[in-house]
């Protein structure tokens, strides 16, 4: 019985270990890939970011009394094809929080209220200090310094990343932003 029970033991330790072993190999793999393609994903992003916030390409101002564009970009002239363009790099509910209240429908067509430029950081520039895993989730926060030529300094950045299908969604910027 003695025996039985050691072997069962060793089963278990050994079981143990190699999941351990493959979760370890899984978020170095991760870790690395991160490391390596979360620069140029975010300046993709931010170039997705500022298309949306431009209201795409040549939107329409009527006059200066009015205090919003029609969006003439076939790519995102609904909430529909807006949002979806978002999810190449953002969460959808990141994208809803980020975006939707800048945007509406009037007339059977999308219009987008003024905004400035709210881009203040150069993400070519971009330096990944720290990158952290969770083994389950998959879910990533990477921590980044940026220099904001807005501000002439290095300014730290914080994402939050959701796994979605495999792939990395931003869902949260918590310190610094764009």
């Amino acid at each position: 019985m003695k025996k039985k029970s050691i072997i069962l033991l060793i089963v278990i330790i050994s079981l143990c270990l190699a999941i351990a072993c493959k979760i370890y190999r899984d978020h170095e793999a991760i870790r690395n890939n991160l490391f390596n393609e979360f620069v140029d994903f975010c300046v993709e992003a931010d170039k997705t970011e500022r298309l949306i916030i431009e209201g795409g390409d040549k939107p329409y101002h009527k006059d200066m009394d009015t205090p919003y564009y029609e969006i003439t970009d076939t790519r995102m002239d609904t909430k529909d094809k807006l949002f979806n363009m978002a999810e190449n790099y953002f969460t959808r509910e990141y994208a809803e929080k980020r975006f939707d209240h800048l945007f509406f429908e009037k007339d059977n067509g999308l219009c987008m209220h003024i905004v400035g430029n709210v881009t203040i950081n150069d993400f070519t520039t971009a330096h990944i200090s720290n990158i952290k895993i969770n083994p389950i989730s998959k879910d990533a926060r990477l921590e980044l310094f940026v220099y904001s030529p807005v501000h002439n300094m290095v300014n730290p950045v914080v994402f939050k990343l959701k796994s979605v299908d495999g792939d990395y969604r931003i869902d949260e910027i918590m310190i610094g932003g764009w």
